[in-house]
C-alpha cells in the first residue's frame, strides 16, 4: 500500500493521476529506495518524489515499505541491486504509462570507496544508465538518503510491541 508524506493510505490509480498531472506541468519525478535491518527483517522502502516549483505537487512525496526475511540481503551488493532494481522497476511502470516522464533515480551510495556501498557504486550507476534513466549518489539522493531512509526506521508502534 502506498502512502501520502503525511503517512495517509492512497489508492494507486490516484497516486498515478496525481503524477501524470505532475508530469504534465513538466514536473520531475525522482525514486528512491533505501533498505534497514530491523529486528532479523530487512524493511525496504520505495519514496517516488515530485519535484518541480511549475507544478501544483511540487514537493509532495508517496512512499511504500516492506518487510523481507531474506537472508542473502544480508550482503550488501545483494541489498543495493534489490534497491536499485525496485527503483527501476517502479521508474518503468511510470515511462510506460507517461513516456514522455522525466525520471531520475536515486541512490543511497557513497562515490568514495572509503564507504561500504562506495565499491558498489558504479556497478549500481552502470546498472541505472543501463535501463535508461539519469541518477544522483549521495550526496545528492536525497529520495533514497533522506526520504526512503526516514520511513525504514521503526515506528514508535513497532517499537513498542517488539522492545517494551
Amino acid at each position: 500500500m502506498w502512502k501520502t508524506g503525511n503517512k495517509v493510505d492512497i489508492g494507486e490509480t490516484e497516486m498515478l493521476a496525481r503524477i501524470f498531472e505532475h508530469i504534465e506541468q513538466k514536473g520531475k519525478v525522482v525514486i528512491g529506495t533505501d533498505s534497514m535491518l530491523t529486528n532479523k527483517k530487512f524493511i525496504f522502502v520505495n519514496a517516488v518524489c515530485l519535484i518541480g516549483k511549475q507544478s501544483n505537487h511540487h514537493g509532495k512525496f508517496f512512499f511504500t515499505r516492506y518487510a523481507s526475511k531474506d537472508e542473502a540481503n544480508k550482503n550488501l551488493l545483494v541489498r543495493l541491486l534489490k534497491e536499485t532494481t525496485d527503483s527501476i522497476e517502479i521508474a518503468n511502470k511510470l515511462r510506460e504509462k507517461y513516456p514522455k516522464a522525466n525520471i531520475e533515480i536515486h541512490m543511497d551510495v557513497n562515490p568514495s570507496s572509503k564507504f561500504l556501498s562506495g565499491k558498489y557504486s558504479s556497478t549500481v550507476i552502470g546498472y541505472i544508465l543501463g535501463c535508461g534513466y539519469d541518477y544522483k549518489i549521495k550526496p545528492d539522493a536525497y529520495a533514497a538518503s533522506a526520504v526512503a531512509d526516514r520511513h525504514t526506521r521503526p515506528t514508535s508502534t513497532y517499537i513498542k510491541k517488539h522492545y517494551s
